[in-house]
């Protein structure tokens, strides 16, 4: 049986701070978005009150509303685009971090225990880092020193 996770918040500051940083993200999005549309419709509808004297009503006015989205739909792709390009810099502070542990794993795997990781300074997960070096220093002080991969 299929036992059910218990708890999903496990790093409460990485984890709140990476779901406000999405949300603020989507919120700027959609701001902007309904923003640029409501100017861009208002000011069409406008210039055709200014040019004809009437306020357009049905098919004109349909008609005039989809003129905006030739601006409004562009401007929302370059704000996903950009969007995109935060969160994979943002994520590559764990995602790195992760890389980098495997590697180092792999290393201890092959009898190298004189492997230690460093992360830097705005990397997540520093509390990794550490209990996988205490580890490796359990590990050395256990089984003596073992000569590193490339030393073999």
């Amino acid at each position: 049986m299929k036992r059910l996770r218990k708890k999903y918040i496990i790093n409460k500051k990485y984890q709140y701070g990476a779901i406000i940083f999405a949300l603020t993200i989507i919120f700027i999005i959609i701001f902007i978005s309904i923003f640029v549309t409501h100017y861009f419709l208002l000011s069409t509808i406008i210039r055709k009150i200014e040019q004809t004297g009437y306020f357009p009503r049905g098919m004109e006015l349909i008609n005039l509303s989809f003129k905006p989205l030739v601006i409004v739909i562009p401007v929302i792709f370059i704000l996903l685009a950009l969007s995109y390009i935060v969160v994979i810099f943002i994520s590559h502070r764990t995602a790195g971090p992760l890389y980098s542990l495997k590697k180092a794993m792999e290393q201890v795997g092959e009898g190298d225990l004189s492997v230690r990781l460093k992360f830097r300074k705005n990397d997540e997960i520093h509390d990794v880092a550490e209990s996988f070096n205490r580890m490796v220093d359990g590990l050395r002080k256990k089984f003596g020193n073992f000569k590193s991969s490339s030393e073999k």
